[in-house]
């Protein structure tokens, strides 16, 4: 192990792992290559009636309701949206709106 003059491990060689260690072996720390993106969807009195978070390797987004339970996943790749259980909300559309409800 380095030290340096303060007698303390040097950030190049800390505890003997290598500061580039994580990189080499394919493991990304918070704010490495994927960044994710979440938009709130809100009615019209401001108030958050869902979300949506796109960035993901496969061009698919993930939707949340209110409570930031599942709602669904579309997918960009094959145009379809799958609500919260699985099951195809449409097949020719990836359209997180399709998944959000409008409240009465």
């Amino acid at each position: 192990m380095l030290l340096s003059a303060t007698g303390y491990a040097t950030p190049e060689n800390f505890l003997g792992i290598p500061s580039d260690f994580a990189n080499a072996v394919g493991i990304y720390t918070v704010g490495g290559h994927m960044s994710l993106q979440k938009e709130f969807i809100r009615d019209g009195k401001r108030r958050i009636i869902g979300s949506v978070t796109t960035g993901f390797s496969d061009t698919s987004a993930v939707v949340r309701d209110e409570d930031n339970k599942l709602s669904g996943r579309t997918s960009e790749r094959y145009d379809t949206t799958r609500d919260g259980h699985g099951n195809l909300v449409s097949i020719n559309s990836a359209d997180p709106g399709l998944l959000i409800g409008r409240k009465k």
